[in-house]
C-alpha cells in the first residue's frame, strides 16, 4: 500500500476522532462519517495505533483525555493479552507434544 494512501486514510480516521470515552465512535460511525470502506479504516486504525494513542471499549474508538487513561487502557491490555496467551497453554503444549511424536 502506497505511503500516500496510508496517510490519507489515517488522516480521514483521526479527522473523526475526538477525546474522551464519552465521544467513543462505533466503527461504522466511523467508515460513514470518513467516508472510507470498512477494509480501509481498519487499516488506518491498524497503522494510525503505531504513531497515535487511539483507545476502544464498548461504544468504540475514542482519544484519551490524559495520560492516566491512556496508562489504565494500555495495561488493560497487556494483562488481556497475557490472560489469553496462559489460555492457549494447553493448546501450545499439545502441539509440542504432537510434534514430538511425529
Amino acid at each position: 500500500m502506497a505511503k500516500n494512501n496510508i496517510d490519507s486514510m489515517i488522516a480521514a480516521v483521526m479527522g473523526v476522532l475526538k477525546v474522551g470515552k464519552e465521544n467513543a465512535i462505533s466503527f461504522r460511525d466511523l467508515i460513514h462519517k470518513a467516508d472510507i470502506s470498512s477494509g480501509k479504516a481498519a487499516n488506518a486504525l491498524y497503522y494510525a495505533n503505531q504513531e497515535f494513542a487511539i483507545l476502544k471499549d464498548q461504544n468504540g474508538y475514542y482519544l484519551p483525555r490524559n495520560v492516566e487513561e491512556a496508562k489504565k487502557y494500555y495495561f488493560k491490555e497487556c494483562n488481556f493479552e497475557k490472560d489469553k496467551i496462559r489460555k492457549l497453554k494447553g493448546i501450545r503444549d499439545y502441539i509440542v507434544d504432537q510434534e514430538k511424536l511425529a
